[in-house]
């Protein structure tokens, strides 16, 4: 990934080559409001054709830095989807780190590949040329476990997507919490402001109606 956030995909990685933004100061709030209710990824997508499984994990990783950015917490879809992307993760590491075994690699690419299934939750301090074999099998039943399991956190992200499709957020939802933040803050805040400004003012404003809240309640009690 660049410095500036954006992920760029190399051409000897990929069939296309594309970069998107995945930062949301890169975004304004016009470009999420079209994310958000519209499922517009163009606003994405700085060059190339990406896959739809890019445009997701991107779109997630704007959408869990606007929640950190703005005091939201993690949502449920997010945290399921982290969860496929780690399981996802690890089934390739390790079966990338096991392609090595048997093969004519030097030491050095093995003991790469033994950090990489160390990393990944696989003790390989009892391995050996002679048991590489029966080590190997038990290795592929763990990732054959992790498929199950990342299966498992794909229904549940699925049967959650559909469950939400009627709670759809409108742009109004969007303008109206606009318009509440904006008077709230004594502020301007239009579709050209930054999306990683805005999550900082709507932090703000939460933080400011949660110590009125508090103020209010202790005066109740004094």
């Amino acid at each position: 990934m660049k410095k500036d956030g954006r992920r760029k995909v190399a051409p000897e990685k990929s069939k296309q080559s594309f970069t998107l933004k995945t930062k949301c100061r890169q975004l304004t709030v016009g470009d999420y409001i079209r994310l958000v209710c519209d499922d517009d990824f163009d606003v994405l997508v700085v060059e190339g054709k990406p896959d739809r499984e890019a445009l997701n994990e991107a779109q997630m990783t704007i959408f869990k830095e606007f929640a950190e950015l703005s005091g939201a917490g993690e949502s449920e879809a997010t945290a399921i989807y982290k969860e496929i992307e780690r399981y996802r993760g690890d089934i390739f590491a390790i079966t990338t780190a096991l392609s090595v075994f048997g093969s004519y690699f030097d030491d050095e690419i093995k003991d790469r590949a033994f950090a990489i299934l160390e990393k990944c939750g696989i003790s390989t301090r009892t391995w050996t040329p002679k048991t590489f074999e029966s080590d190997i099998k038990r290795a592929m039943n763990i990732v054959k476990s992790k498929e199950v399991r990342m299966r498992h956190e794909i229904e549940k992200y699925n049967k959650l997507a559909a469950r939400n499709e009627g709670k759809k957020v409108t742009e109004k939802d969007i303008q109206d919490e606009i318009a509440i933040i904006s008077v709230g803050l004594s502020l301007s805040i239009s579709d050209n402001e930054s999306l990683a400004r805005y999550a900082g003012y709507k932090s703000a404003y939460k933080k400011k109606a949660e110590a009125m809240e508090a103020a209010m309640l202790k005066s109740k009690n004094q």
